[in-house]
């Protein structure tokens, strides 16, 4: 072969992976775009057109170039100071894919700085984030959480009555789940509380149980028969006073998770709140609430093991350990206590248990739901 036939078929060799490249970049663009997270006035202004477009692909390159790495990724899009705003969310539980990504972000800084534009890398032990500048302002908050390989969820109920109790698990060195009630006096307080503490928050919904006992002195209670109207104004009223929660669970509802059609009722008014999710507490072995969550789009998860149903430290430590194991097989488990002196007091012994096992840790419900990939 000559040298120009080299250089010819050279030549074309690189066009080809380039024109294939780009294909893949178009082909994965085209789905990413289609989601609700599309800039609705993103053609309003020719004139800034040219610079947003721009932004708009060189973001697509990042997700697209990332994505090998990642289990889930979560993306929204917005217009913030006249600049097209790009946040994406990841997690992952591969240190070494973790590490990777770390010098695949750092190579594509390196590419956009061609570009003029100026990207920083911030890193911990389980975190990487990546922020590109244009000027003054981020445009792209690119951010990935390096999750334990076996991860167990835990969901703390009944926040709303003891703000002492509630202060020593908002203390607890883990990341921990806490489900509030939304119409007690110290719902807000707890909330922000929550907030302030690291933890993830959720609105603890009181519903309809079996025994009619359960029901007696409850001022805030979905109940079979309600209205999709009344359903909407709970849940205003719930996420008025909760402003920070990323999702619900029920408190109670072995009747009303059980029912088809105040499930559809409140599933479809809960849809309209985009970005929660919910947990089926479980409390009925009819509950149909993730079938009908899913159906409108609600990422759910349901419990595995309550751990606090005898209220004995050494029951609730067995109870823990049976979650740890459960998580080990299947990769994670969902497990939900209680605000009280005891649960607290096998949860802080559990914690330094659990804090030995370098392959176990503790996550947040909104990462693992990123990691199954149930969440838009």
């Amino acid at each position: 072969m000559s040298e120009n036939q080299w250089k010819s078929w050279n030549r074309t060799f690189l066009t080809l992976i380039v024109v294939l490249l780009f294909l893949g970049v178009f082909f994965f663009g085209r789905e990413l775009f289609q989601q609700e997270t599309r800039a609705r006035n993103f053609y309003t202004s020719e004139a800034r057109l040219s610079s947003e477009e721009e932004r708009r692909w060189l973001a697509l390159f990042v997700f697209y170039e990332s994505r090998k790495y990642l289990a889930g990724l979560q993306i929204k899009e917005n217009l913030k100071e006249e600049l097209l705003q790009w946040q994406a969310k990841g997690v992952l539980d591969d240190v070494s894919l973790f590490k990777e990504l770390e010098q695949r972000m750092s190579w594509l800084v390196d590419v956009l700085r061609q570009l003029d534009y100026y990207g920083e890398i911030r890193k911990s032990r389980t975190s990487l984030r990546v922020l590109f500048f244009r000027e003054f302002w981020p445009w792209l908050d690119f951010e990935v959480r390096l999750l334990p390989a076996y991860k167990l969820a835990l969901i703390i109920d009944d926040f709303g009555y003891n703000s002492s109790v509630a202060q020593k698990f908002m203390d607890l060195p883990i990341r921990l789940n806490v489900a509030i009630f939304p119409h007690l006096q110290l719902s807000a307080f707890l909330s922000q509380l929550a907030r302030d503490k690291g933890k993830e928050v959720l609105i603890h919904f009181p519903m309809e149980a079996q025994d009619p006992a359960q029901n007696k002195g409850e001022s805030f209670m979905l109940k079979r028969g309600a209205a999709e109207e009344s359903i909407e104004q709970m849940l205003e009223e719930a996420f008025s006073s909760i402003e920070s929660a990323r999702g619900l669970n029920n408190h109670k509802g072995s009747l009303a998770t059980a029912d088809a059609q105040l499930m559809q009722r409140f599933f479809a008014a809960l849809s309209r709140r985009k970005g929660v999710y919910f947990v089926d507490s479980l409390t009925s072995s009819n509950s149909v609430a993730c079938e009908v969550a899913l159906e409108h789009g609600i990422p759910c998860l349901s419990r595995d093991v309550f751990i606090d149903g005898v209220l004995e430290e050494e029951y609730i430590l067995g109870k823990l350990r049976e979650a740890v194991s459960l998580a080990k097989r299947r990769g994670f488990a969902v497990a939900i206590g209680h605000a009280n002196e005891i649960t607290y007091n096998a949860l802080s012994k559990f914690a330094k248990e659990i804090g030995q096992e370098q392959d176990l840790g503790w996550v947040f419900i909104s990462d693992l739901l990123l990691y199954l990939g149930r969440k838009e």
